[in-house]
């Protein structure tokens, strides 16, 4: 099934606050279970905030420590 164009538009905004977020964090990042439970409320699952914090490292906007501290490249 193809996400609708509304679907996609509230996934590119996730996105954007996820990566604003991460930015406004400054250079030590904020942890993933943080910026997780701010925004648990907009994801049905913890997969879907997984999938897009994935999207957004392929994107190599930003990198995850293996402390899971989230920081932005950009």
């Amino acid at each position: 099934m193809q996400p609708t164009k509304a679907e996609l538009k509230i996934a590119f905004d996730l996105c954007k606050v996820a990566l604003e977020t991460i930015v406004s964090a400054g250079p030590d990042g904020i942890p993933s279970g943080h910026l997780y439970a701010a925004m648990m409320s907009v994801f049905s699952s913890v997969h879907t905030y997984e999938s897009m914090i994935a999207l957004l490292i392929r994107s190599k906007l930003i990198t995850r420590a293996s402390n899971h501290v989230l920081t932005a490249s950009v």
